[in-house]
């Protein structure tokens, strides 16, 4: 492994609620094969405190409490503030990664250089169908990504709420 692929990852994820999809989550993360990384969690003022559970079985996880619910950038914000590593992922606590998925991205990087990174998503929105986008690369990726959530609202307008919250970015901190 090279030294760009030994390098920190910092997963920042943001709660509010998110109950049992957010013990999934981290559960997903902790089966990562690469394990350089740290996971921030950012909870936004929630009510059912399963994000405290979550710390108690996850000792490792750096917990971030914000007093009011800051909403969905500034809470990432928070996260992205506190996080040490070279590369940065913001999380939505409804996914479940593979345990490959840091290599990949990683991966990805290492071919293609600074950028934004989206991974292959899987969406089952409607139990008989399954939706699948595949885009890798940088900036240029982000227009058709959001080409393609244009023409998914546009064609089925009930999947538009479980399109934005299935989007992850994968960021690459510049060094200064």
């Amino acid at each position: 492994m090279n030294e760009k692929s030994a390098s920190l990852v910092s997963i920042i994820i943001l709660n509010y609620n998110a109950g049992k999809l957010l013990h999934e989550c981290v559960e997903s993360i902790f089966k990562s094969n690469n394990k350089n990384f740290e996971v921030i969690l950012v909870d936004n003022a929630s009510s059912d405190k399963t994000y405290k559970q979550c710390k108690e079985k996850f000792n490792t996880i750096i917990l971030l409490e914000n007093k009011k619910n800051l909403g969905y950038c500034e809470g990432n914000n928070v996260g992205i503030r506190h996080a040490q590593g070279k590369f940065i992922v913001v999380l939505n606590p409804d996914t479940l990664v593979e345990p490959d998925w840091l290599n990949k991205l990683i991966s990805a990087y290492e071919n293609n250089g600074d950028g934004i990174y989206q991974p292959k998503i899987l969406a089952n929105t409607d139990h008989g169908m399954l939706l699948e986008i595949r885009i890798q690369g940088s900036i240029t990726s982000l227009k058709k990504l959001v080409m393609l959530l244009v023409h998914a609202y546009l064609q089925q307008k009930k999947f538009w709420k479980s399109w934005i919250f299935l989007i992850h970015f994968f960021l690459r901190i510049m060094m200064i």
